[in-house]
């Protein structure tokens, strides 16, 4: 669904779902470096939506973002 949608709908971004491809672009990483992440580095699980479909809430992605070091390594 378009965020423009979303937004029409009224929903929070506790309620918003991203798939894989989205939270791949929206972190920087491939969808191997996702899962790397998900073990490793405390990034959250997807919710298994309908099998082998997987989503993760948009506010958990966010909030994991906003957790990592704001450091620069040279």
């Amino acid at each position: 669904m378009e965020e423009n949608k979303i937004k029409d709908l009224g929903l929070s971004d506790e309620h918003i779902l991203w798939d894989r491809d989205t939270v791949s672009s929206v972190i920087g990483l491939k969808a191997n470096g996702v899962y790397s992440a998900i073990k490793n580095d405390g990034f959250p699980a997807p919710l298994r939506i309908g099998g082998r479909k997987s989503l993760w809430k948009k506010s958990d992605v966010l909030a994991w973002i906003d957790s990592r070091p704001q450091e620069l390594s040279y």
